[in-house]
């Protein structure tokens, strides 16, 4: 491995079978053959007995997209999001330093719908690695699964007695999780990665009566989740496949078949195939099968590529779709 230029975040390893790769792990973008890897991004190429493959995480028109090809398949990834988050945020309005460590938070909730009964809210204190130091209690019985609009609440803590004495500061970190187990709820606000909102940091101040308590509202900032996605699902284009979603295209004989990545049963993954740019020969497509996961027929379709653009969109509940002359 190597330091590209010196920089220990742009890395460079080559095997002695000749594969090449280069690994961003730097904040600002590289731009290496002419691809641009973003922070985390990459690029590695080889060759395999089959012929030379390829694959990347790297920016497309702005956005961050994943691509990998080899002699019989093509992969995008466009990273249109098909989870949406939780029509529900908080906000901090203030906090009373109730003393000996005793803190209240005043809450301002806006629900767009009921937060499901089955969910209980957790206000999580951190270090500065997102680790739980300590808990906040979230005033109980608001989230009965018949609330929404704006209302407030309060939630209550207190310090831990062995950090009272040292300066601290410790980030709020708020959600929603199921006592009976099951992913938290993803709700609205600058997250970080685990399914947490951020949304200020409670200071500690030593003193001699005791600590002294103050709320630091989070400043603005960039989502970083939001930053590594395709928010608004914007169509791009990778050669052959044009699309927001994901999936993967294999040749097999004269026939194509599409997979894409699983989405909602009510969402699609929508693509357009352009013909003439596929790295295979085969004929243009007449007949459109739409498969389950064991490969049955659920529905057929007889169209073909209007000036030379095929259009598909396979909804959640299909596997794939079979593309044959």
């Amino acid at each position: 491995m190597s330091f590209v230029d010196g920089n220990i975040h742009r890395q460079f390893v080559e095997w002695e079978n000749g594969t090449r790769v280069w690994v961003n792990r730097g904040n600002d973008d590289w731009t290496v053959n002419d691809h641009i890897l973003p922070s985390y991004g990459f690029l590695a190429i080889g060759r395999s007995q089959n012929g030379p493959w390829s694959a990347a995480i790297e920016r497309r028109n702005g956005l961050i997209t994943e691509i990998c090809k080899t002699p019989q398949s093509i992969y995008v990834n466009g990273r249109k999001p098909y989870r949406n988050r939780f029509p529900a945020e908080a906000v901090v309005r203030g906090l009373r330093d109730l003393g000996d460590g005793k803190f209240q938070l005043d809450l301002q909730w806006d629900c767009d719908r009921p937060v499901p009964a089955e969910y209980r809210p957790f206000l999580h204190l951190c270090d500065d690695q997102g680790e739980i130091v300590f808990q906040a209690q979230h005033q109980p019985n608001v989230f009965d699964g018949t609330r929404s609009g704006r209302f407030g609440a309060a939630a209550f803590g207190i310090v831990p007695e062995e950090r009272r004495t040292t300066a601290g500061r410790y980030e709020l970190r708020i959600g929603f999780y199921r006592p009976d187990g099951g992913r938290r709820l993803d709700i609205e606000g600058v997250q970080d990665g685990e399914h947490r909102t951020r949304l200020g940091t409670l200071v500690v101040t030593p003193g001699e009566h005791g600590p002294q308590l103050a709320w630091e509202p989070l400043s603005p900032q960039a989502d970083p989740y939001e930053q590594r996605i395709n928010p608004t699902g914007k169509p791009l284009d990778f050669g052959c496949i044009v699309t927001a979603g994901a999936l993967k295209l294999e040749r097999t004989g004269d026939t194509l078949v599409a997979t894409p990545l699983p989405t909602p049963p009510d969402a699609a993954t929508e693509f357009q195939l352009v013909w003439d740019a596929i790295p295979w020969t085969v004929p243009p497509c007449s007949r459109i099968d739409y498969l389950d996961a064991s490969g049955n027929v659920l529905q057929t379709e007889h169209r073909s590529p209007i000036a030379g653009r095929l259009q598909v969109s396979i909804p959640g509940t299909v596997f794939a779709v079979r593309l044959s002359p």
